[in-house]
């Protein structure tokens, strides 16, 4: 089977989340950032990079998948970076245009309410 061309929005998805990961780090070390905050993100993340792994050989399989908006609450929560390194690395959920949407919404959403929680309104 020929190997499928990488779709160039999970690539984007993946630079997003390194850079984001950055930032969250540097924020965290200075105190600008509760370790909680890593830590949720670090959590979220591999449990959405698991979920999505497991919708992928499930669909290989045709067995029971996991919803969309599962993945897509679980982006929400903070899982986002760990879903755009499971597309990219997996090439799975790239061709669908109005998850794609819904995933770099759930990434806006995600960031700006970690900007408005902890930049704007510090806790």
């Amino acid at each position: 089977m020929a190997r499928q061309k990488q779709a160039p929005r999970s690539i984007l998805a993946c630079y997003i989340a390194m850079s984001y990961l950055a930032i969250v780090a540097i924020l965290t070390v200075i105190g600008v950032l509760p370790w909680m905050v890593a830590a949720i993100h670090g959590v979220t993340s591999l449990a959405s990079y698991g979920m999505y792994a497991l919708d992928k050989q499930a669909a290989k399989n045709r067995e029971r998948r996991i919803a969309e908006y599962s993945l897509h609450l679980w982006s929400l929560l903070g899982g986002w970076v760990g879903a755009a390194f499971a597309q990219h690395q997996l090439r799975h959920k790239t061709q669908k245009e109005e998850f794609q949407l819904t995933f770099y919404l759930t990434i806006i959403a995600n960031i700006a309410a970690m900007v408005y929680l902890f930049l704007i309104e510090p806790y």
